[in-house]
């Protein structure tokens, strides 16, 4: 079961061991604290957009052979 309790100052998540793995919490943890960054940004939605695709785009060239089994083009 997923506990979430808010403080004065804190959210707090108990999540079990074994639900997720130790690299998605990682990767939620920073898409919480891009997200916190970005809410105070003055960025353009167009200038973000090419940030998003631009990491997009490195994202899969890192991870696609793993996802695709190492298929080639």
């Amino acid at each position: 079961m997923i506990d979430i309790r808010y403080d004065t100052d804190a959210v707090v998540i108990k999540i079990p061991k074994g639900l997720a793995a130790a690299g998605y919490i990682q990767e939620f943890l920073e898409r919480v604290r891009v997200d916190a960054i970005l809410e105070h940004s003055e960025a353009t939605d167009e200038q973000i957009r090419v940030l998003a695709d631009e990491v997009d785009a490195n994202w899969w060239a890192e991870n696609r052979s793993r996802l695709m089994g190492g298929a080639a083009d």
